[in-house]
């Protein structure tokens, strides 16, 4: 039988890989057949006992197999079986895949969105820092506990690749900036020491932004979060920033609740405004992340408005991935020093399409299609 090819949402947040499976207590519609266990003889439910406890203190042993029930910030969640299967992996050798058993994802019987969510892709690749996420899984297939993806800009036609492994091409000029570990917390949590608009350092004092002892504060890289948010009183000082910024330039400052979005701070827009916007360089640790305007503020022509694309939060900071696309980044989620992304890189447009090659190392796949392409999932 031909693999079953599933679209998946990346998600740098989350610790646990799944789609959508057969049979669907509650499922969204998707573009992709649901995926059927009984039709692949690989799948294994992983199962437990009082002896032999789920792999994780967050599964819970139900009817001998081990369940799981996710629950996202914006209130979106998932229910099912944790699972082992084959996939499948689009291979630098050429158009064939190149299959690894045994790996541990979620099959989900009962799911909820909010929001829209017709055609929404089959389910979502965790490439967190737990154990069962495919970063970590993929370790101990060649990977080294790297990674790299670039975001296309929103609308773009742009082809973009994750990629694994230790032949993940150079190109550029190189930052990087430790991963901050934390016990028991599985995010990508990075220093960031102050903010500019423009050219202008606002000079946050030093631990604004900072881990702290109960639990909150800090910032972190979450490819599954829409748009950037910062802890409130950073973002005030940003907020109030931009205000004296476009009041200089008579722009002029309307109420988002009028146009019906969630952002906080909107003006009106025309095209000869673009020349006016200005950039924002997040000061991290050993680095530079330099957001252009494009990925700063997002444009509703259809409104008329322009609106900035972060969020307050009071809890942590968090980097979103509207205001990191065209922004190439390595992580390296394990090694035997410090963790740490590298290679954080503004891309041009002439950058954008390109399909960057290397070599597979002892034939470990090193590539895997993702954003608006497929990965397999193998059905024998």
């Amino acid at each position: 039988m031909a693999p079953l090819a599933i679209t998946l949402n990346l998600d740098t947040g989350s610790h646990l890989s799944w789609t959508q499976c057969e049979p669907c207590i509650n499922c969204y519609v998707q573009n992709e057949p649901y995926f059927n266990p009984l039709q692949s003889p690989s799948f294994v439910d992983i199962s437990c006992s009082d002896q032999n406890p789920c792999p994780q203190s967050y599964y819970h042993c139900i009817n001998s197999h081990c369940h799981y029930q996710i629950v996202y910030i914006d209130g979106s969640h998932t229910s099912g079986t944790l699972s082992k299967d084959t996939f499948g992996f689009h291979s630098s050798h050429g158009d064939h895949l190149e299959f690894i058993e045994g790996l541990v994802f979620g099959c989900s019987h009962d799911t909820h969105l909010i929001g829209d969510n017709h055609g929404y892709p089959s389910g979502l690749m965790a490439l967190g820092l737990a154990e069962e996420s495919f970063a970590r899984q993929l370790i101990n297939h060649g990977s080294q506990g790297r990674f790299s993806y670039c975001l296309p800009p929103i609308g773009s036609n742009s082809i973009s690749f994750l990629r694994f492994g230790s032949n993940i091409v150079q190109r550029g000029s190189v930052q990087t900036t430790p991963i901050v570990p934390i016990q028991g917390v599985f995010l990508y949590f990075i220093t960031l020491n102050d903010i500019s608009v423009g050219n202008k350092r606002l000079g946050f004092e030093p631990g604004m932004f900072a881990r702290k002892p109960n639990g909150s504060g800090g910032f972190y890289v979450d490819s599954g979060a829409f748009v950037t948010h910062l802890i409130t009183p950073a973002f005030k000082r940003v907020k109030k920033e931009l205000r004296d910024y476009f009041r200089h330039k008579k722009l002029v400052e309307v109420d988002p609740q009028r146009y019906m979005t969630d952002l906080k701070l909107c003006w009106l827009f025309q095209p000869s405004y673009e020349s006016l916007m200005p950039s924002m360089t997040l000061h991290l640790q050993g680095a530079q992340m330099h957001i252009m305007w494009r990925q700063l503020f997002l444009i509703r022509r259809d409104k008329g408005i322009f609106c900035f694309a972060m969020l307050p939060q009071d809890s942590s900071s968090v980097l979103g991935h509207t205001n990191k696309q065209i922004l190439d980044l390595l992580m390296i989620c394990y090694n035997h020093s410090l963790p740490s992304i590298q290679r954080i890189v503004n891309m041009t447009p002439n950058h954008e399409r390109v399909k960057w090659e290397t070599k597979a190392q002892n034939n470990v796949p090193i590539y895997m299609f993702f954003f608006f392409n497929s990965i397999y999932l193998k059905l024998i």
